[in-house]
């Protein structure tokens, strides 16, 4: 019997090593997975505020020159973050003189803040992260996130700062149950606290310990180490270095609350190691009562995942997936049952096979990520992809292995990104090929002015005054040539700028009015205007409505026939689901074929013709009418006129008359 007892108390002991061992072996496992998850967050959430950052910097470095809202650009849709407190602009003199919530009254100086004279005395352009500090315009903590604004001739004039509220990052810390002592911190390079939970007003601003210090420093870029605390004792710390970033996340929990549970369960065991029953009862309740904390472990981590804004799935060694969250399901188009039920990785590959996500052939699977699903190959190495599904959403791909095998799986939704990337493509193309137009045009009145400027010397030198008048005249039209071709530019360049102002207008009217201004002009004396639009009310922005009809009728006098004169008729009719209005002239014309041309910027398809133009006249009137949301084409015959038409829909008409009138010039 003695003997048997003694068996009995060396399983009991075997048995509490045994699960000592489990339990450090899942706490390992679960820091470093949250380290990765956690590393994975803040790498997001500062490439999200930096993105915001380099769009508003983009839009500044446009608007630099001349009057600009500050608040208005700042707070476009897109260009906040639900981690970001303020966003402001400090000028190069360093003081904050402009947030997103308006001017300020008393500028701030700023000068020996490091967000300021790291981004002064920098030679490239480069985030930077500073540490903790008290907000002066705010008056609350922040970590500044910063970039240098330098102007097209490269001279530095300022830097955007935004604020990253640290309370936000630990308030989705907290959600974890690390014990009393355990902890998840953000810290720099530096060794300095951006973040922590819990006890985050402790540590904020603060270095981490020597021994911590050291040991990061000297360590991996990833790593798991055992460290003594002062206060709680032993405990384990898992860390990552975010990629590409000077931040370090940290995971720490206390050896004596992962073994806390095992230790009451020894001595329970211990103390019922004479009866079997109660050992039974006792071990059967550990089990359960471990089941339950894993669960609610579970439960808590599953809750800040779909709070995340990248879907995100958890793929086993097995292939079995041991969480996928609402974002995932969302982005790919998964059956819900999914989220409640999890399938193997196989099974949700299978699903996308057969829905077509991946097109009709097998083969156009990517035959790595084949093996990895069907053949159990293990992903070796983090990899990054795009992919664009069949309802045009682009996908960022980013794969990331497992320490045990297995890999994490995020996506994030980058479509308005590449979006924004093709708008900003298209537009220095535009600036290029006007650079390029200006580049010849302006040469042509800037010549005329500096010739007929010394002519004008010499008559004046005869005291020739009729010839002197001559001379001023065309060096008039000259300068007169090179200001309509700034001003095109400018109107061209702003129009997507801010938001657009609509009132009920009287379109007839504001009609009569720009023939009545026609009238005045030596090029319009014999034209002829014909108004016969009724009484139309249009829900519109006046100015630059009134700005894409000038420009229609200033293209039907420049291109108008010289043996037929110039004649213009606007008329309209009217559909069921909207308006068109007409815009119909006997001039040159061109060939219809040409006609996806005629809108594009900077060109004229009279080629052969002396017309002056910067070639906007006609892209700007698009612009004008597409931001409306209204559409405009043409129909035009070589030799035989054009008809330009818009569309209005009915949301932008007001109730209207039938009568119609004509107006000749």
């Amino acid at each position: 019997m003695i003997a048997l007892l003694g068996l009995f108390w060396v399983a009991v002991e075997s048995n509490g090593q045994t699960e000592r061992r489990r339990d450090l072996e899942a706490a390992r496992a679960q820091t470093e997975n949250l380290a990765r998850a956690f590393e994975y967050h803040v790498q997001r959430v500062i490439e999200e505020i930096d993105n915001s950052v380099l769009a508003l910097r983009w839009r500044l470095t446009a608007a630099l020159d001349g009057e600009f809202d500050f608040h208005a650009l700042a707070r476009e849709p897109g260009l906040s973050s639900q981690f970001v407190n303020l966003i402001g602009l400090v000028d190069s003199d360093g003081f904050l003189r402009r947030t997103w919530n308006g001017n300020l009254l008393q500028p701030l100086d700023v000068r020996d803040r490091l967000h300021f004279t790291a981004q002064r005395d920098a030679t490239g352009d480069a985030l930077f992260i500073g540490p903790p500090l008290l907000g002066r315009s705010t008056n609350m903590w922040s970590v500044h996130l910063s970039r240098r604004i330098v102007d097209r001739a490269g001279q530095f004039r300022g830097t955007l700062v935004a604020s990253l509220d640290p309370l936000k990052l630990s308030n989705v810390y907290e959600s974890f149950d690390l014990g009393t002592s355990g902890a998840i911190t953000l810290v720099g390079e530096d060794m300095i606290v951006r973040a922590r939970a819990p006890g985050l007003v402790d540590f904020l601003g603060k270095p981490v310990p020597a021994s911590e210090f050291s040991s990061v420093l000297t360590s991996a870029r990833v790593g798991f180490y055992r460290t003594i605390d002062s206060k709680s004792g032993p405990r384990l710390v898992a860390y990552r270095h975010v990629p590409g970033l000077p931040l370090i996340v940290m995971v720490s929990k206390d050896e004596s609350e992962i073994f806390a549970s095992q230790t009451a369960a020894s001595r329970q065991d211990r103390i019922v190691a004479m009866s079997i029953t109660l050992v039974v009862i006792v071990l059967s309740g550990f089990a359960l009562g471990y089941k339950v904390r894993l669960n609610e472990k579970s439960i808590r981590f599953r809750t800040t995942l779909r709070h995340m804004n990248q879907g995100i799935m958890i793929v086993e060694a097995d292939g079995k997936l041991s969480l996928i969250n609402q974002q995932a399901i969302d982005l790919l188009e998964l059956p819900q049952e999914f989220l409640k039920n999890p399938p193997s990785y196989s099974e949700i590959f299978s699903y996308q096979l057969d829905s077509g996500e991946f097109g009709n052939k097998a083969e156009l699977v990517d035959s790595a990520l084949y093996d990895v699903v069907f053949n159990q190959k293990a992903v070796m190495a983090e990899t990054i992809s795009e992919r664009t599904r069949a309802n045009g959403v682009i996908l960022e791909i980013h794969t990331v292995p497992l320490p045990r095998g297995g890999f994490l799986r995020s996506f994030t939704d980058i479509t308005r990104r590449r979006k924004d990337e093709i708008t900003i493509r298209t537009q220095i193309a535009d600036l290029e090929r006007f650079a390029h137009l200006a580049s010849h045009d302006l040469q042509r009145p800037l010549r005329k002015i500096a010739s007929h400027t010394e002519m004008l010397r010499q008559s004046i030198l005869m005291d020739d005054h009729r010839e002197s008048g001559h001379y001023l005249d065309v060096i008039s039209a000259a300068a007169e040539r090179g200001r309509t071709m700034v001003a095109d530019l400018l109107r061209f360049s702003k129009l997507a700028d801010g938001d657009l102002k609509r009132d009920g207008v009287r379109l007839d009217t504001m009609l009569d009015a720009l023939i009545d201004d026609m009238r005045g002009g030596e090029a319009t004396r014999n034209a002829r205007f014909d108004n016969m639009l009724p009484v139309l009310t249009v829900n519109c922005n006046a100015s630059l409505v009134y700005q894409a009809f000038q420009n229609l009728l200033d293209n039907a006098v420049k291109y108008h026939d010289p043996e037929r004169g110039i004649a213009v008729r606007l008329f309209g009719e009217e559909r069921s689901d909207g308006y068109v209005i007409h815009v119909s002239d006997i001039g040159v014309g061109f060939d219809n074929a040409d006609k996806a041309l005629v809108f594009q910027s900077f060109r004229r398809l009279v080629d052969g013709k002396a017309v002056e133009g910067t070639g906007i006249g006609l892209s700007l009137v698009k612009a004008i009418v597409e931001k409306h949301g209204w559409t405009i084409d043409v129909d035009s015959q070589s030799g035989s006129g054009s008809d330009f038409f818009i569309f209005v829909p009915k949301i932008d008409l007001r109730p209207a008359a039938s009568a119609t009138k004509s107006v000749a010039a």
